[in-house]
C-alpha cells in the first residue's frame, strides 16, 4: 500500500464535527471490518493480554520495551516484534522469525 491510497486527516481536540463530517461516519456504521494480512482479528487471549498491561502501566500505548520486560521469553534470537498503529488508535501485534 503506498501514500497514495491513504487519506490523512487533522482534528483539533475539543472542535466540533462538522455535518459532512457526522454523515461520513454515520455511512461507515453499517460497514463490515475487513481483516487482511496486514490487519489480522485480535484473539480474545491477545485483546486481554493488552488489556492487562494497559492497566498495569496505566498507558494507551503499548511499546516494544513493555513487552520486553513483561514478556522476555518472547524475544529470543532471530525474532522480531512488529507494533504498529492504525488511524483510529487501535494497534497490531505481530511476531515474525527471521532465518
Amino acid at each position: 500500500m503506498s501514500t497514495e491510497d491513504l487519506e490523512f486527516y487533522t482534528m483539533k481536540i475539543g472542535e466540533p464535527l462538522t455535518a459532512e463530517e457526522k454523515a461520513e461516519i454515520a455511512a461507515l456504521k453499517g460497514r463490515p471490518i475487513v481483516f487482511d494480512e496486514d490487519c489480522p482479528p485480535t484473539t480474545e487471549e491477545q485483546a486481554a493480554e493488552t488489556l492487562y498491561l494497559m492497566r498495569k502501566y496505566n498507558t494507551r500505548r503499548i511499546t516494544k520495551e513493555i513487552y520486553m520486560k513483561e514478556f522476555p521469553e518472547r524475544f529470543k534470537k532471530n525474532c522480531r516484534l512488529k507494533i504498529w498503529r492504525r488511524r483510529n488508535d487501535n494497534f497490531g501485534i505481530g511476531f515474525t522469525a527471521q532465518a
